[in-house]
């Protein structure tokens, strides 16, 4: 009898022992894909971001530069417009063709590495020409992104600056493609509005500070600054409110009167604006309570004398080429759903849709910082509370997300980024040349080719292709012709009653 208990103990020890084995042989193994899979995805997104940074850095900036000095440089464009002469701009078709086929090839290279990855292995993606990623899914990326900028906003009303930091670096974890969004994005509004201020209202304000120490003793610019506090937090937010409300009735664009806009719509853009664009200034602004102070005689000084805004307005020239791209690519299939789709959830625009630019708040994230850092590196007010950004913020308001009302070849460029809202993948950049140039335009039909576009007196564009001689090197003289295609945009001075529409293309 004991035999037998002994025999029969062994047999549930063995049991027992193996059966222990099994599942932690399970668990690790469990693990271990969790993990392999883990680092798969995380190598797979990096990978990702770094051919869309290649992609948008060495072909499309490198290839923009290669464009006629006029779609490169507005100033030099508006120089030629004011001769109110015609003229034309060519460009090669190849240079097109080279520019979509490098956007399909780096949205074709994501698609694989996708597919590649572990957890979707066997498993072909839901994919129907037109359509973007599953609806559900983007409603988990909102819920994941919106909850980490609540959390932001909590650490920086608790004045804790690196959690901050840190709590807003958990979206790169659930959209992995907006850090490609928000690092160009940044990079570029940065350099080209940012650093005019970095460098004008420092500069402004020791100047003034010296000059009054001189003149008026026991100067200090205490006396006419004041601390970045709660109470103007709110008075910038009430005012940025009141501005979105008077743009529903007014434009400074063709008229000046703006398509009407249902009461429903209304609300929607008013909730959902405030938390895609206003809560980014509930992250920043309150970080800065007590840091630092407003020098009112400063500000009012930039203002009247227009530093900075000149500075905006020659770097703003320039802003096209590196816009152009870098908004194009937004919209690409799978970068589009984790940045810039946050920026398109309602249909059309209205002004409370807008920030100081048209963005989905995961592509601020650098730019946020930046003006963190300027400010509390150069003792200065973040540069949103400048007049000059403040001026842009209005007349993105007024302007680019306003539809005025009209119709025509002349209202689709008085509407260029209203229509960019209601079609998505037309009319990416800030004028209507370019776009036409890259076959992006808004206009079709009858339209499709002609455009009346330009400040006073106004010009109407005619886009048509060409054949032209090509000079092709060789080892012999003279060299050998070929053919090419070349687009031709031509600039033809508008006549009779069009004549003297201008307006702000937007």
């Amino acid at each position: 009898m004991r035999s037998e208990a002994l025999r029969g103990k062994g047999r549930i020890e063995t049991l027992f022992s193996s059966s222990l084995a099994a599942f932690v042989g399970w668990v690790a193994e469990d693990i271990w894909e969790g993990l392999t899979e883990a680092v798969w995805l995380l190598g797979s997104n990096v990978l990702a971001n770094l051919l869309l940074f290649r992609c948008y850095f060495f072909v499309c900036l490198k290839s923009f530069r290669t464009l006629p000095p006029e779609l490169v440089d507005e100033g030099k464009l508006n120089a030629r417009l004011l001769e109110q002469k015609e003229f034309e701009l060519n460009v090669p078709k190849s240079f097109v063709q080279s520019v979509d086929s490098a956007l399909d090839n780096v949205e074709a290279d994501i698609g694989t590495l996708r597919r590649q990855n572990k957890r979707g292995e066997g498993r072909e993606e839901n994919k129907v020409v037109g359509q973007r990623p599953e609806k559900q899914n983007f409603k988990g990326k909102m819920f994941a992104f919106f909850t980490i900028r609540l959390l932001s906003i909590a650490a920086s009303v608790w004045g804790s600056l690196w959690q901050s930091f840190f709590i807003s670096m958990l979206q790169f974890v659930f959209l992995p493609y907006s850090l490609f969004a928000a690092v160009i994005y940044g990079l570029e509004t940065g350099a080209v509005l940012f650093a005019a201020y970095a460098v004008v209202f420092p500069l402004l304000t020791v100047g003034t500070d010296v000059i009054l120490k001189l003149c008026i003793p026991g100067w200090t610019s205490e006396l006419v600054s004041i601390p970045l506090s709660w109470y103007l937090i709110l008075g910038f937010l009430l005012l940025d409110q009141f501005q979105c409300f008077v743009s529903l009735f007014w434009t400074f664009k063709a008229g000046g009167k703006p398509r009407r806009v249902s009461v429903r719509r209304t609300l929607e853009s008013v909730g959902y604006g405030f938390l895609n664009c206003k809560t980014y200034f509930l992250v920043l602004l309150p970080l800065l309570c007590g840091r630092v102070r407003v020098n009112l005689l400063v500000w009012c000084l930039d203002a009247v004398l227009g530093i900075s805004w000149s500075a905006y307005t020659r770097l703003m020239g320039f802003w096209n080429i590196i816009y152009y791209p870098e908004h194009r690519m937004g919209h690409l299939r799978y970068v589009y759903p984790d940045a810039h789709k946050f920026h398109h959830i309602l249909h059309d625009a209205t002004p409370f849709d807008a920030h100081a630019f048209g963005s989905g708040a995961p592509e601020e994230w650098l730019l946020l910082w930046v003006e963190v850092a300027v400010a509390l590196c150069l003792s200065v007010p973040p540069p949103c509370l400048s007049w000059g950004l403040m001026k842009i913020s209005w007349q993105n308001k007024a302007g680019q997300h306003t539809r005025a009302e009209g119709g025509g070849a002349i209202m689709n460029c008085v509407n260029f980024h209203c229509d960019h809202h209601r079609l998505h993948n037309r009319n990416f950049g800030i004028s209507m040349p370019l776009e036409m140039v890259m076959g992006t335009s808004s206009l079709s039909g009858s339209d499709s080719a002609h455009a009346v576009w330009g400040r006073i007196p106004g010009f109407r564009l005619v886009r048509d292709e060409v054949q032209r001689e090509k000079e092709k090197e060789t080892g012999q003289e003279g060299g050998q012709h070929e053919r090419e295609t070349v687009i031709r945009l031509r600039f033809i001075p508008v006549e009779g009653e069009e004549r003297g529409k201008g307006f702000l293309t937007g």
